[in-house]
C-alpha cells in the first residue's frame, strides 16, 4: 500500500511538472507572439502615419492651389459686379434726371390742364345757374298764363272752385282733383309752382349721385351699424369714403356714387334699417333695435 502510495505521489508530482513546463513555455510563446505583434502594430502605424503624412501635405498644396485659384476668380467676378454696379449707378443717375424732368413737364401740364377744367367748370356753372334762372322766369310766365286762363275758365263755367291768384299761392294743393256734379265729372286742374316741381323731383329723386352723408341713429348696436357699412362697401357702384364725424347719437357715413344709383331703395331693403328718408343734410336712417333679429 505504501509502495502503491508513493506511486501516485510521484505521478502527480510528475504531471505538476509537465504543467508548470508547458505553462512557461506557453507564457514564453504569447510574450514572444505579443511582442512581435506590437512591433508589427509599431511598424504599420508608423507607415500610416508616413503615409497620412504625405497625403496630408499632398492635399494642403492642393487646396493651397485650388484656394488661389479661387481668391482669382472672385475678385475677377467682384471687379465685374463693381463695375456694373458704377454703370447702373450712372443709369440709375441719368434715368432719376429724365424722371424728374418728366414730372415736372408732365405737372405744370396736369395744372393748366386742371385751370382749364376747373375754367370750363365754372362757365358751364354759370350757364347752367343762367338756364335755370331763365327757365324759371319762363315758368313763372306760364304759370301766370295757366293761371289766368283757369280764372276765365272758371268764370266761364261758373264753378265754385277756389281760384289762386299767384304763383306760389298755397291755398289750392298742386294735383288734379275732380269735382263730382249732377251730370258728370269735371277734372280741374290746380295751379303749379316752382317749388311744387321741387318737390316732385324730390319724390321722383330714387337715384343718387356724387358724395353724399348718410346719418345713422339708433336704437341699433355697434354690430348693426357694421352690416350697414359692410352692406354699403359691398354695393356695385359704390364706395364707402369716410365713417365717423358722429354727431350725438348718430354716426356719418360719407358715400360717393360715381353714377345714379338707388341708394335710398337699398338702404330700406336692409334687415338692420328701420327708417331711410332724404333730409337737407343728406338721408337718415333709423336701425331696428338690437333684440331685434336681422339676417
Amino acid at each position: 500500500m505504501e509502495g502503491t502510495s508513493d506511486r501516485a505521489t510521484d505521478h502527480r508530482e510528475e504531471m505538476s511538472r509537465i504543467y508548470e513546463e508547458y505553462k512557461q513555455k506557453f507564457a514564453a510563446a504569447i510574450e514572444k507572439e505579443t511582442k512581435s505583434a506590437r512591433e508589427r502594430a509599431r511598424q504599420e502605424s508608423l507607415s500610416i502615419i508616413a503615409e497620412a503624412q504625405h497625403l496630408a501635405e499632398e492635399t494642403l498644396v492642393e487646396a493651397r492651389k485650388k484656394a488661389d485659384l479661387i481668391l482669382v476668380q472672385a475678385r475677377t467676378v467682384a471687379d465685374e459686379i463693381i463695375g456694373e454696379a458704377e454703370r447702373c449707378a450712372k443709369a440709375v443717375g441719368s434715368l432719376k434726371q429724365c424722371v424728374v424732368q418728366e414730372s415736372s413737364t408732365v405737372t405744370s401740364k396736369v395744372r393748366s390742364e386742371l385751370d382749364l377744367i376747373i375754367e370750363a367748370a365754372e362757365k358751364c356753372q354759370e350757364e347752367i345757374t343762367e338756364a335755370e334762372h331763365q327757365a324759371c322766369h319762363e315758368f313763372e310766365e306760364s304759370l301766370k298764363a295757366i293761371n289766368e286762363m283757369r280764372d276765365r275758365l272758371g268764370q266761364l263755367k261758373g264753378t265754385d272752385q277756389p281760384v289762386a291768384k299767384k304763383a306760389g299761392d298755397r291755398s289750392v294743393p298742386p294735383t288734379a282733383r275732380t269735382i263730382p256734379t249732377a251730370a258728370h265729372r269735371e277734372t280741374v286742374v290746380a295751379p303749379v309752382t316752382p317749388s311744387d316741381i321741387k318737390h316732385s323731383k324730390e319724390s321722383k329723386g330714387e337715384l343718387s349721385v356724387g358724395t353724399l352723408e348718410i346719418h345713422i341713429s339708433p336704437p341699433g348696436d355697434s354690430a348693426q351699424l357694421q352690416r350697414v357699412v359692410n352692406r354699403l362697401s359691398q354695393t356695385p357702384g359704390l364706395e364707402v369714403s369716410r365713417i365717423g364725424g358722429a354727431s350725438g347719437d348718430k354716426t356719418r357715413v360719407t358715400v360717393f356714387a360715381p353714377k345714379p344709383l338707388p341708394l335710398l331703395k337699398i338702404l330700406k331693403e336692409m334687415a338692420s334699417v328701420k327708417q331711410a328718408v332724404r333730409s337737407a343734410e343728406g338721408i337718415q336712417v333709423v336701425l331696428q333695435a338690437s333684440d331685434v333679429w336681422v339676417g
